[in-house]
């Protein structure tokens, strides 16, 4: 029997020797799942690096909460009874680099159960301390169990999912603190002496204010633990001077894998040489620790949470904010990205390839040299304020142009912004096409600015324009409000929801469209009610002075009852001023802010002593 002569002098690629066990393990996985709660993309025998695909965690409706990058090995005999694998440091590397949480899983074929791992940087930090060779065993608790009839792995991924998505969004600002109070334990540590086996007066206030503070954070402000001291156990405290009249200290936080103690003292001399590494804290005419423990407990929160909120550490994902917030981004950014000025309507695909494809095409466009190699960072900002609009457009153009030609950019681009969180931009598209959108509407009208040299900012709006803009705004507000203390202060969303002590809100509006002098510009009047006839109303109703009649007069002073139609209301605050939100780029998430902050504010008064404990827009 003749055979005829290869063509190609080679026998073709034979399967990987590990192609069955990983096969065997990535089927046996995929059987154990909860395929109702997690979506999956998993490649059997693909030789891509450092993944094996995609788990996607969704909720008991199918709405989608988030993805995790998934690398899943085989659990050698050996390891049974204690689950381990061995990581090379490329895996490692890739962990850290990646956009996504990483769970290593590891399957016990034969048991059909599968352990994981969510390969973090705190775990990396620890592995970097013991890496000596190309790879390192990685343990992985064995109460990590995913199992056929065991879920809980479930709520524990999306602890994860939460602490990420917080993480990633403001990542930059968040490091910065934790590398602040690692340096200040750094330098306590060296010039204090734990007082054990010493019986002081003081060390029983000293522990009531400690347990004060490890139960607010533990429970009513667990957003505040999670993301500054995640990897925390309790605080401790290292004093040198504790009287009546006196204090002078620095708190310090305990690791949970640390055998640390609650009470240290430290020499009075050195701890004030080292203040500024400390946090070092002197009282010196009384001691609030002594005198008022529940409410200098409630300080330190509350200090942790002006950099919550004010600095906007945590923000909102949903619906509405998402598309406020691109459309907030494209309108600055539209001729960079290749998107049309001013339109009515984007979609979403569009503005992923205006970032990834046009952008790097215009900035090759607009460099004299075409020869960059490497990845470049490159500044968003840059083209809005220091490039002439003419040029930008002309350059917009000959992009559009190369593309359509063919072109391709060979630049690598990291794109910087100051004045966006890009972070923030990527997860609420994410969170837009997981939700079904493929285009989303311009949620207010456009700006008509008048056409002369100086004009006041409310002067882009008709009245009628900001009426229909407040209604949409406070429609949206109570949804997007509601979810965010839901998500970020569970423990107290009782206590500050949007209706907390009134269930009725009548905003007046008054606008002078011909206004010329600031003091004629727009008003707000914002009365808070609760319907003594029925508890259970809760309305909020816009009114335009001039064009509709309201049942609050513009101008009413102060009145304790007040009765609309057969309805009698208390009145239990109101408030004027300038109504400048609406003319924000984001006024939804504005407002949602300015809700949390009051909320919180009337909330945390019996314990601070300040006016005003946070910043507010709307001043």
């Amino acid at each position: 029997m003749s055979t005829s002569k290869k063509i190609i002098d080679s026998n073709p690629a034979s399967y990987p020797r590990t192609s069955t066990p990983e096969y065997d393990s990535v089927v046996t996985l995929i059987h154990i799942l909860n395929k109702n709660r997690v979506k999956f993309d998993l490649n059997i025998l693909d030789k891509i690096p450092n993944t094996d695909g995609i788990f996607e965690l969704v909720t008991e409706s199918q709405i989608p909460i988030g993805k995790i990058d998934i690398q899943v090995k085989i659990l050698e005999k050996k390891n049974h009874s204690k689950p381990k694998y061995q990581c090379n440091k490329e895996f490692l590397s890739y962990c850290e680099e990646s956009i996504l949480p990483v769970l290593l899983v590891v399957v016990n074929v034969k048991s059909e159960v599968a352990y994981w791992v969510h390969i973090s940087r705190n775990l990396l930090e620890g592995l970097s301390k013991k890496l000596k060779g190309k790879s390192i065993n990685v343990d992985i608790p064995k109460e990590n169990l995913i199992a056929k009839n065991d879920t809980e792995y479930l709520d524990n991924w999306k602890i994860i999912l939460k602490d990420y998505q917080t993480r990633i969004i403001n990542y930059s600002q968040i490091e910065k603190e934790l590398e602040k109070i690692r340096t200040q334990h750094d330098a306590l540590k060296k010039i204090s002496n734990p007082a054990l086996g010493i019986e002081r007066n003081e060390f029983k206030e000293i522990h009531l204010f400690l347990d004060y503070y490890d139960e607010l954070l533990n429970k009513d402000f667990s957003i505040v633990k999670d993301i500054f001291y995640k990897e925390y156990w309790k605080f401790g405290i290292a004093y040198s001077d504790y009287s009546e009249k006196s204090l002078q200290y620095s708190l310090y936080p305990i690791m949970y894998t640390a055998n640390d103690i609650q009470i240290k003292e430290i020499n009075h001399i050195e701890a004030y040489s080292n203040r500024d590494f400390l946090n070092y804290v002197g009282h010196y005419k009384e001691n609030p620790i002594k005198k008022r423990p529940l409410e200098y407990a409630y300080k330190y929160v509350i200090d942790d949470l002006k950099k919550l909120v004010d600095d906007r550490i945590i923000l909102p994902i949903d619906t509405n904010i998402a598309i406020e917030y691109l459309f907030y981004f494209i309108d600055k950014n539209q001729a960079v990205i290749g998107l049309e000025n001013n339109a009515l309507e984007y979609s979403i695909p569009d503005l992923e390839y205006g970032l990834k494809v046009f952008f790097p095409a215009f900035c090759e466009t607009m460099q004299s040299s075409q020869h960059t190699k490497g990845k470049i960072v490159v500044d968003l900002d840059f083209f809005r304020w220091r490039v002439m609009p003419d040029e930008i457009s002309r350059r917009s153009n000959e992009t559009r142009q190369k593309l359509s030609n063919g072109f391709e950019s060979n630049l690598k681009i990291l794109i910087s912004s100051k004045d966006f969180n890009l972070n923030y931009l990527q997860i609420l598209i994410n969170h837009l096409k997981h939700a079904g959108h493929n285009k989303i509407k311009r949620p207010y009208p456009l700006k008509n600015y008048p056409n002369k040299q100086s004009y006041f900012i409310w002067q882009a709006y008709r009245g009628n324009e900001v009426k229909s803009m407040v209604e949409s705004i406070f429609k949206n507000l109570l949804k997007s409000y509601e979810t965010f203390i839901d998500e970020y202060f569970n423990y107290i969303k009782n206590k500050i929801q949007f209706f907390s002590n009134f269930n009725r809100l009548i905003i007046n509006l008054k606008i002078n469209e011909s206004a010329t002098e600031y003091r004629d510009g727009p008003g707000i009047e914002m009365f808070y009610l609760r319907n003594l006839t029925d508890a259970s109303e809760q309305r909020i109703d816009v009114y335009l002075f001039g064009t509709d009649e309201s049942p609050i007069q513009w101008g009413t002073g102060w009145k304790e009852k007040i009765k609309i139609e057969s309805n009698e209301y208390q009145l239990i605050s109101s408030s004027s001023s300038m109504l400048d939100n609406v003319y924000h780029d984001i006024p939804l998430q504005d407002y949602l802010f300015d809700t949390l902050k009051n909320r919180l504010q009337e909330h945390l008064k019996p314990f601070s002593d300040e006016t005003s404990i946070f910043k507010f827009t709307r001043y």
